[in-house]
C-alpha cells in the first residue's frame, strides 16, 4: 500500500474511530513512516538517551548508533535486499510478515509458509498477537510512544492485505507475471504501465516481479505465480490470483483497522450507516495516482474537511536529528545514477555527527528493533 492509506486512510480511521488529532497524527504517521526510513547509515551521537543504549555498538563517545532500517524505496535498498541479511532484518518483518515467527519455522523447506496471509485483525496468527499485545500496553499506559507501536503495527498488518501470497525473502513463492490490470479512475487496461516483462527478469523478492500493482489502490489486477518450485519459468505458472483492490484495502483492511482502533480506544465500532458513508468518502478520496503528500492533503480535506492531513517524512527523520553547534551535516552522499550494482555498500556506513536526535527518532528505532527480534528471532 502507499501513503494514501498507511497515512491518510489510517488518519481518518484514527478520527473516525474517537481519537484525539492528536493521537491519530502519531498513529497515522508512524504507520506511514515506516515505509519512508531507507537510512543505511549509523549515526554518530554525542548523546544517546537510556532507553535507547541498546541500540549504541560501543562504550564511549561519540556513540555509534545502530539504525534499523524499515524501508527500501530506490536502486541501492533494492540491490542491498539481494543480500538474505536484509532481507530478513528490513522486508520480512515490516512489509512481508510471515504467520508465525521464523524460529518456529522447522526449516526453510517450508519456503510455502513463508507467504503473506491476510488474516482478521483479532486472530491467532503473530501480526495479530503483536497489535493484541500493543493494545495491552497502551490499556496500561497510554502515552506517545505506545501509540507509535500501534501505528509501526498498522502499517505491518495492512500490508499482509496488500501483500498476501509474496514473501520478503527471495524464493520461488514470489514467481508471477502480470496478466492484466485496469484503471477504475479511468476504465482503462493499464498493464503495460507495470512493465511485466522488464520486472519478471529481477530478483524474486517481494512483489517486484508484478511492479506495485498489490499497493495501488485504483486498480482490479490478476497475476500468474509459481505453486510449487518446479514451475520456473512464466508459462509453466500455475496459480491464478484475482483482486479488486479498492473492495479489499476498504470493505476488508479498513474495516478490520477501524474495529481494532475503537478496541484500543475502548470505544463502540461506529453503526452501519456512519461506516457506509466513511467507506463511500475513502473510496473517493484514495481513486487517485497522486503521491504527493501536500497534494493529498488537500484532496483529503474534500473529503473530510473535519480533520486535518499533514505528513512531513523529514520532521520525523533528518530535521530530527540534532546537530552540534557551529558545525554542518556530514552525510554521506551515494550518486544513484552513476552507481554501479557492484558498487553498492551492503554493510551500514558510518553518517554523521550528532549532537543528539528527538526523543522519538531514538524511540522509533528502539520500537524497530522490537518488532523487528519478535518476528526473526
Amino acid at each position: 500500500m502507499n501513503i494514501d492509506f498507511h497515512y491518510f486512510t489510517v488518519k481518518t480511521l484514527c478520527m473516525a474511530a474517537g481519537m484525539s488529532e492528536y493521537e491519530a497524527q502519531i498513529v497515522s504517521s508512524y504507520s506511514q513512516f515506516v515505509a519512508d526510513y531507507t537510512v543505511w547509515e549509523n549515526y554518530q551521537f554525542l548523546e544517546v538517551p537510556d532507553f535507547a543504549m541498546c541500540l549504541v555498538l560501543n562504550t564511549t563517545v561519540p556513540y555509534e548508533f545502530y539504525t534499523v532500517t524499515t524501508a527500501f524505496t530506490s536502486f541501492i535498498d533494492d540491490a542491498r535486499l539481494v543480500i538474505d541479511k536484509y532481507q530478513k532484518e528490513i522486508a520480512v518483518p515490516f512489509h512481508f510478515i510471515p504467520d508465525k515467527r521464523l524460529n518456529e519455522f522447522e526449516s526453510h523447506t517450508q519456503t510455502r509458509e513463508y507467504r503473506t496471509k491476510a488474516v482478521d485483525i483479532f486472530g491467532s496468527d503473530l501480526i495479530c498477537q503483536l497489535l493484541d499485545d500493543a493494545k495491552i500496553k497502551y490499556h496500561r499506559l497510554p502515552g506517545r510512544y505506545e501509540l507509535m507501536r500501534i501505528g509501526i503495527l498498522l502499517h505491518i498488518y495492512a500490508d499482509t492485505y496488500a501483500h498476501q501470497l509474496f514473501s520478503g525473502f527471495r524464493r520461488w513463492t514470489n514467481f508471477s507475471f502480470l496478466n492484466h490490470a485496469i484503471s477504475h479512475i479511468t476504465g482503462e487496461v493499464i498493464t503495460a504501465q507495470y512493465d511485466p516483462v522488464f520486472y519478471s527478469v529481477l530478483p524474486s523478492i517481494g512483489h517486484a516481479n508484478v511492479n506495485t500493482a498489490p499497493d495501488d489502490f485504483y486498480i482490479t489486477w490478476n497475476m500468474k505465480m509459481a505453486s510449487n518450485k518446479e514451475e520456473k519459468y512464466i508459462q509453466n505458472y500455475t496459480m491464478i490470483y484475482e483482486r479488486n483492490n479498492p473492495m479489499v484495502f476498504i470493505q476488508m483492511t479498513s474495516w478490520q483497522i477501524l474495529l481494532y482502533i475503537c478496541s484500543c480506544i475502548k470505544r463502540p465500532m461506529v453503526d452501519e450507516n456512519t461506516w457506509m458513508d466513511i467507506s463511500s468518502r475513502l473510496l473517493h478520496a484514495l481513486n487517485t495516482t497522486e503521491n504527493d503528500p501536500k497534494m493529498l492533503a488537500i484532496r483529503w480535506h474534500r473529503y473530510f474537511p473535519n480533520y486535518q492531513y499533514n505528513y512531513d517524512k523529514d520532521s520525523l527523520w533528518k530535521n530530527a536529528l540534532i546537530p552540534i553547534e557551529g558545525t554542518q551535516e556530514n552525510n554521506k552522499k551515494w550518486n544513484v545514477d552513476t552507481m554501479l550494482p557492484s558498487q553498492v555498500p551492503i554493510e551500514k556506513e558510518l553518517g554523521g555527527l550528532y549532537k543528539t536526535a528527538t526523543n522519538d527518532f531514538f524511540q522509533y528505532n528502539v520500537l524497530a528493533k522490537e518488532i523487528r527480534d519478535e518476528v526473526i528471532k
